[in-house]
Parts: C-alpha cells; structure tokens; sequence
C-alpha cells in the first residue's frame, strides 16, 4: 500500500517539532507529500444563570491570539 499524503495536526498549543519529525519520516518512507493542518477557534457564545456571556471584545482578543499563534506555526 502506498500513501500519496501525509497529513500532520498541528496543535496551536504545543510544540510542532516532534509531530512534524514524525510526518517527514512517514512521507520519506512512503514517497508520499507531507501537509500541515492547525485550526481553532474561540469557544462558542455560553449563557450562564447570571446571564453572562462572551463579550464580542473578549472573542476578538482570543481570535487574534490564535491568529498570532497560527501565523508563529506557519514560521517554524
């Protein structure tokens, strides 16, 4: 069986280095193209008994932090 892709999860909370060891030593060995994915997102809107929420300020700061830590994985 041949593999065409490998494909690594990056997690934007820890360190890339070793997943993306592993996946270059998979891809060699298969002859196959290695991809990197990372994703998130801010946790979705929640109501509490008080009636909190997330305020829409709050979820823009978490999205540019997760915009800043994306961008620092493309870099390494």
């Amino acid at each position: 069986m041949s593999y065409k892709s490998i494909i690594v999860n990056l997690a934007v909370d820890a360190p890339p280095a070793a997943m993306v060891r592993l996946g270059i030593e998979l891809a060699e060995r298969f002859g196959a193209r290695l991809i990197g994915l990372a994703a998130a997102d801010v946790p979705p809107l929640v109501a509490t008994g008080d009636g909190m929420v997330y305020e829409g300020e709050i979820m823009q700061i978490q999205r540019t932090e997760i915009e800043k830590r994306l961008a620092e994985l493309r870099a390494e």
